[in-house]
């Protein structure tokens, strides 16, 4: 097990490590908790602090049109042209800063018709390239239509891994396997098949096939 690197009362931009934070699941790397130069309090991981990946709390914005008016920080979003505060705009941990869009111009745009369809028809092509690279077939009783195919977790443990999904922002499960280069684990099914499989554990084709191939040996 590597050596702990301690980095209590180091700065990082504008955090300072001021203790040990609660430790990662799935990852061998240490979490700090860290205070930002605007007083707020954060949680970063070692090496995100260390490569610089991380440098503040969210409040470092590269934005001129982000700044500060009897304490209240500002950004014009960019549709809009209206200036609010940034609780009103989504935060990106990925780019470390707030987006330029507030949210309810987000949401508008969400829910317009031509984006509404444009996301229909982005999610149709991901998901038809994720069922052809699971072979387009269930894997059960043979029903190719894609409209009856379902994305199984050969192993278990599909809700709990939707459920993180949504919290990765991944709009759903093929969109996971096309970012993932389609990992082993999953299969096709049908729905029916998939939720036979999902209430008596096996399939009933399965339990079919099994008998017939018993029926022939006797």
């Amino acid at each position: 097990m590597p050596k702990l690197i301690e980095l209590t009362g180091q700065r990082f931009g504008s955090l300072v490590a001021i203790g040990r934070g609660p430790a990662l699941r799935q990852s061998k790397q240490a979490n700090w908790r860290c205070r930002c130069d605007c007083g707020a309090e954060t949680f970063v991981r070692s090496d995100d602090l260390r490569s610089g990946n991380t440098k503040s709390c969210g409040c470092m914005i590269a934005s001129k049109r982000v700044r500060t008016r009897y304490g209240t920080r500002l950004r014009k979003c960019a549709k809009c042209a209206q200036e609010k505060d940034l609780s009103e705009f989504y935060f990106s941990r990925k780019r470390d800063n707030y987006r330029t869009i507030c949210i309810a111009c987000n949401t508008a745009w969400g829910k317009a018709p031509k984006t509404r369809a444009k996301i229909k028809q982005r999610n149709r092509l991901i998901r038809e390239k994720a069922i052809a690279a699971y072979g387009g077939v269930c894997r059960c009783c043979g029903e190719t239509r894609s409209e009856f195919l379902e994305f199984d977790h050969i192993n278990g443990g599909g809700n709990q891994h939707r459920g993180e999904l949504i919290g990765q922002g991944f709009a759903n499960v093929a969109s996971w396997l096309t970012k993932n280069k389609f990992p082993k684990g999953f299969q096709l099914l049908c729905s029916n098949c998939n939720r036979a499989k999902a209430v008596h554990s096996v399939c009933p084709h399965q339990v079919d096939t099994v008998i017939g191939l018993l029926s022939m040996g006797g």
